[in-house]
């Protein structure tokens, strides 16, 4: 019985120590901290209620200790001390002041957001706005005239952008790349159309050279010579145009004379002597008036008409009358190809000649000149030679073909040479 006694006071010893912390044994007992009060139930309840424990069931101190109420007061101020750090943390990357924090933001009224929108839009085609961004948040005065300003300036600026891309400007590339480096500041507006109308001159400076090139008369060589010069200045342009414009109509008159005629005074006999030009008068005939020229493409489509005369209106039928037979007569089976084919009709002559692309058709009164043939070979080769790449698959765009017209008013000019010569 006595055992038994024993057995219950032993459960119970064991409750009684788990939920006070401590062994079941005073002498076990851990020396408490000083700032921790351990409370100790009086020493006859201990006494009283404690079991003869056995050896193997003492409870180690160490294993039943739980942590102290300092570690939590410890978490605490851990728990401060970072709220304190964050806060000064914040307070030294923050761009605003004291004051800039204590005054309250201004409301944006619908005009500035406008004008907030509007410098987006700018910014995004590639407009510097920096210094319209600082004005609009300090308020400058004037500034609705200097928004204005600014977008009237860019509406210039895409013109000139547009412009630009219509030119040629093939061999500019440096002007070209650092005139569209101003282009990125409206407000320098003056400068850039300035650098603008710089390129233009140059541009057109290029394609006087070009022309000039072209011109390789003798007769005109000195005066070439000094036209070119003058382009080594560019503000000598408007000079030069004019120079050009009077090279220009006097070289069309002198090209056959000087140039086309020495070109094609070829025989198949080798000359031993200087060649003789034929006489285009004399020997009663009637020399050779050129009235009309018509350039056409080699399936008889019509490309343009050339003539020094005004057409009066009761020769214009005859006038299509005599396109109508000599185009006719390109599916005539006496036709030959790049050959001088001559067809009378009521006194005049329609001479109608091929080339590889075109075929040229005549209208004159008189005798045909002996040199005819030979002129309108070299021109119609001469012309198909630079327009080769438009004549190859023709499309009926009759602005491609580039030489056309200089070529016919050419061939125009030298037969009235001729005419003249006695």
């Amino acid at each position: 019985m006595a055992k038994k006694k024993g057995g219950s006071k032993k459960k119970k010893s064991k409750t009684s120590s788990k939920k006070k912390g401590k062994s079941s044994k005073p002498k076990a007992q851990p020396k408490p901290k000083k700032e921790v009060a351990v409370v100790q139930p009086p020493v006859e309840e201990v006494i009283e209620e404690a079991p003869v424990i056995e050896p193997e069931e003492i409870i180690e101190p160490e294993e039943i200790i739980e942590p102290e109420p300092v570690e939590e007061e410890v978490v605490q101020q851990d728990e401060k001390e970072k709220t304190e750090l964050s806060d000064a943390v914040s307070a030294v990357i923050s761009d605003k002041t004291e004051e800039e924090k204590e005054t309250p933001k201004k409301k944006k009224s619908p005009t500035y957001k406008k004008r907030e929108k509007l410098l987006l839009q700018w910014a995004a085609e590639g407009y510097d706005v920096e210094n319209m961004e600082k004005w609009l948040e300090e308020g400058k005065k004037g500034i609705k005239g200097i928004f204005d300003q600014f977008g009237a300036n860019i509406v210039k600026i895409e013109e000139m952008k547009k412009e630009l891309e219509g030119l040629d400007l093939d061999g500019l590339d440096t002007l070209v790349e650092e005139f569209e480096q101003l282009l990125s500041n409206p407000n320098d507006l003056e400068n850039i159309e300035f650098e603008f109308t710089k390129l233009k001159a140059a541009k057109r400076i290029e394609e006087i050279k070009k022309e000039l090139d072209k011109m390789v008369l003798d007769s005109l060589k000195d005066r070439i010579t000094e036209t070119r010069a003058l382009l080594d200045d560019p503000n000598n342009i408007e000079e030069v145009e004019a120079k050009l414009a009077d090279l220009k109509k006097d070289y069309k008159e002198a090209y056959f004379e000087d140039g086309i005629e020495a070109m094609v005074v070829t025989t198949d006999e080798k000359p031993k002597a200087k060649v003789k030009k034929p006489v285009p008068a004399g020997n009663g005939k009637i020399p050779m008036e050129v009235k009309d020229i018509f350039l056409l493409y080699r399936d008889g489509k019509f490309i343009s008409h050339h003539t020094a005369r005004v057409v009066p209106k009761e020769e214009q039928e005859q006038l299509f009358a005599d396109l109508k037979t000599g185009r006719n007569y390109l599916k005539s089976p006496n036709y030959k190809p790049q050959k001088l084919n001559v067809i009378s009709v009521n006194g005049r002559k329609i001479l109608v000649q091929g080339g590889k692309y075109t075929v040229i058709i005549m209208v004159v009164a008189g005798d045909v000149n002996p040199w005819t043939e030979k002129i309108i070979s070299k021109v119609q080769g001469l012309l198909e030679k630079e327009d080769g790449q438009a004549l190859v698959k023709w499309n009926g765009d009759v602005a491609s073909l580039k030489s056309a017209g200089k070529y016919m008013t050419a061939l125009l000019y030298a037969c009235m040479k001729l005419s003249k010569k006695k």
